[in-house]
């Protein structure tokens, strides 16, 4: 008679079918001729690497074998784990959790390639581009290597080529485009995982091989001065001011967040310090370098009417063939020799002298500052805008400025050290608010 609760048994038959069936022990030992082969290194490349194995894991093994830059081109590269931009982080190479810093690389053409389809980016491996999406501005394209195709190089605001398509294969040193010209700064670059375990952020600079590094050490830069350590962001977590598309967003960037290459820094004998002895023909010009003129307007400046009682301007005129880029801006302002420093400030374009069609518009003021670059092409008009409190009635006061601003051109960095004194009158009262919106000034055909 059968046992009317013989289904109680089935996982006990079930165990014993397992163990039947071979499952390897621990300490059992893989045949040679089953063992992977070991990979052959030459030059960074890897030959006979099995399909879906990490090749992180081998220290020896790097990924990007052609630089993807032009280094002829570049001026500055940010830090991975910077505080630039926006929050873009997740799990290490060590597979630790990381948040709050940037674990890609920004990339700032020199400034006189901003704004122009100049600026190249080439395969760093073999591969397939495994994406192409919008990333206003410009696109980002994914390349996943050839040896791993887990592991993905990306570069965000670029406009590829015509031959750059989700499916394509890529050699490396192939073009793939050029950084977008409507990048108000910079490019990304960004090494990144994609598996079932999540998403791996490590800096191309761990995976580059010898060659490539020469290249970059040439500029003064290494994995070791190009990557902060985690400990290091750690223990400075990056400030957060809001968020961009849902990214905790950074203030800023400040020099330490950057490295820049030897070709376009400056070393101090290059650096100009000029002191202007003699006003140019303009009355409202302080300094002239050439065809690059800086002009200055006071508050309740009869030459420029819409200045309120605690404005003044600094107006910039390239009238030269190459571009010119303001570096930095300071100001303090003197009321019978107090002084006031700045409270808020602007920065904006106009195609021409003749102008005033705004064209670009940045708060310059140091907590909302991004460090985007103030480019001023030929033919352009710059307006460096300044608002002060001051705590008391600025008529029947003396009036002067200290002015500090650096300007570069021609890979050439200068600085002017100006201090002002008004003897122009003061309008007899403020002007409207309507007249300061228009943003009209009789300096503007000078």
């Amino acid at each position: 008679m059968v046992n009317k609760h013989w289904w109680k048994l089935i996982p006990f038959f079930v165990v014993i079918v397992i163990f039947a069936s071979g499952c390897t022990p621990q300490n059992k030992q893989v045949p040679e001729d089953e063992k992977h082969p070991v990979p052959e290194i030459v030059e960074g490349v890897v030959e006979n690497k099995p399909a879906g194995g990490d090749i992180l894991s081998d220290q020896s093994v790097k990924l990007v074998v052609f630089n993807p830059l032009d280094l002829s081109q570049i001026e500055k590269i940010s830090k991975f784990r910077s505080c630039v931009g926006h929050d873009y982080s997740g799990l290490n190479s060590a597979r630790e959790k990381e948040t709050l810093r940037s674990m890609k690389h920004y990339v700032n053409p020199l400034p006189e390639l901003i704004g122009s389809d100049k600026v190249k980016v080439y395969a760093p491996f073999d591969g397939i581009v495994s994406e192409v999406k919008e990333s206003f501005p410009g696109k980002q394209v994914f390349i996943s290597s050839s040896k791993d195709r887990s592991w993905n190089f990306i570069f965000f605001h670029i406009v590829p080529t015509a031959k750059i398509k989700s499916g394509a294969e890529v050699k490396a040193g192939q073009l793939v485009g050029s950084g977008s010209p409507d990048s108000p700064a910079s490019f990304d670059i960004g090494l990144k995982k994609f598996g079932f375990a999540g998403q791996i952020f490590d800096s191309p600079f761990m995976q580059m091989s010898d060659s490539v590094l020469e290249e970059y050490k040439s500029q003064g830069i290494t994995p070791e001065n190009i990557i902060i350590p985690k400990e290091a962001r750690d223990r400075a977590p990056c400030p957060v001011e809001g968020t961009i598309n849902g990214d905790a967003r950074f203030p800023g960037s400040r020099n330490e967040d950057f490295l820049s290459l030897l070709s376009a820094s400056l070393p101090s004998p290059q650096t100009e310090r000029k002191q202007i002895e003699s006003l140019p023909q303009s009355e409202y010009a302080f300094y002239q370098d050439g065809q690059v003129i800086f002009e200055h307007y006071w508050p309740l400046d009869p030459a420029s009417k819409y200045l309120k009682a605690d404005e003044s301007e600094i107006l910039v005129y390239n009238d030269g063939n190459v571009a010119v880029q303001i570096t930095s801006t300071d100001m303090v302002f003197f009321l019978d020799g107090k002084s006031y420093s700045q409270y808020s400030g602007t920065w904006e374009k106009f195609p021409s002298r003749s102008s005033w069609e705004r064209i670009e518009y940045l708060n310059i003021h140091p907590n909302y500052y991004h460090n985007e670059p103030l480019i001023l092409q030929p033919g352009q008009k710059g307006k460096i805008h300044y608002h002060y409190k001051f705590d008391t009635d600025i008529s029947n006061k003396k009036h002067s400025v200290q002015i500090d601003l650096t300007y570069k051109i021609n890979g050439v960095e200068k600085e002017i050290h100006q201090k002002l004194e008004r003897t122009r009158a003061l309008l007899p009262s403020a002007p409207t608010a309507e007249a300061g919106d228009q943003g009209e000034s009789s300096s503007g055909g000078h």
